[in-house]
């Protein structure tokens, strides 16, 4: 059976502003208000459901990816040009 990533809670100072900052970078759909998150969608439907937080965040770390960008280093890589 095939599992797919559904959501990951992102703790924030500010959800809203935080949630509205990564949905104008990534040019996404406007958060969305559920319960005690702002939901922002991803394109394969996944959700970074930020939550406020007062405790210590750690540094964590997210990666996007594209066909292009991922075809761009594939043939840059058989050309040994390094990313």
């Amino acid at each position: 059976m095939p599992i797919d990533f559904n959501h990951t809670i992102v703790p924030a100072r500010d959800s809203k502003a935080s949630a509205k900052f990564v949905t104008d970078v990534l040019g996404l759909s406007a958060p969305r208000h559920w319960g005690p998150f702002q939901m922002v969608t991803t394109a394969n439907g996944a959700n970074l459901d930020y939550k406020d937080s007062q405790a210590d965040i750690p540094r964590q770390h997210y990666a996007r990816s594209s066909s292009a960008r991922m075809n761009s280093m594939r043939s840059s890589s058989a050309s040994g040009i390094e990313n």
